[in-house]
C-alpha cells in the first residue's frame, strides 16, 4: 500500500456511488454520477489518514476523532457534516470510513477516552 489514500477510488466494489460518468450502454448516454451525502466525511477521514503514519494501531477510529478536534481546518469540516447530516451520522460514518480505508477488521467496543466528538468506538485489526 502506498500510504495515500484516494478519495473516491480505493475500493472498485466498495457499493457507493462514483464522482465521474456513468457510460450507459442503452442509450449510448453518459450520465454524471451523484456522489454520496457522506462523501464530506469520506473526504475528511482520508486527509486525516494521509497525515498518519503507517501501520496504523487498533485505535486509529479514536485517533482520527482527536485528530478532528485538535486540528481546527479539519474541526471545521467536521461542523459543517454535522449540521447537514448530523453529528451521530457522521461519527458512524468516520468508523466505517476509516474501516474502509485502512482495510481494517472491526473487533470490540470500547468507550472513548481522548476525545469528545464520540463516547465509543471499535478496535480496529490488520
Amino acid at each position: 500500500m502506498s500510504g495515500r489514500f484516494a478519495v473516491f477510488g480505493r475500493h472498485v466494489n466498495d457499493g457507493l456511488p462514483r464522482l465521474g460518468l456513468d457510460h450507459s450502454r442503452q442509450r449510448g448516454e453518459v450520465v454524471a454520477m451523484k456522489a454520496p451525502k457522506t462523501a464530506g466525511v469520506r473526504h475528511l477521514v482520508s486527509d486525516v489518514l494521509n497525515s498518519f503514519r503507517q501501520p496504523f494501531g487498533e485505535d486509529v477510529i479514536e485517533d482520527v476523532c482527536v485528530a478532528i478536534e485538535a486540528n481546527p481546518r479539519w474541526r471545521s469540516q467536521y461542523n459543517e457534516q454535522a449540521r447537514d447530516l448530523r453529528d451521530w451520522v457522521v461519527n458512524n460514518w468516520i468508523g466505517m470510513y476509516v474501516r474502509d480505508l485502512t482495510a481494517m477488521k472491526a473487533l470490540r467496543q470500547v468507550p472513548a477516552k481522548r476525545t469528545r466528538l464520540i463516547r465509543s468506538y471499535r478496535k480496529l485489526t490488520r
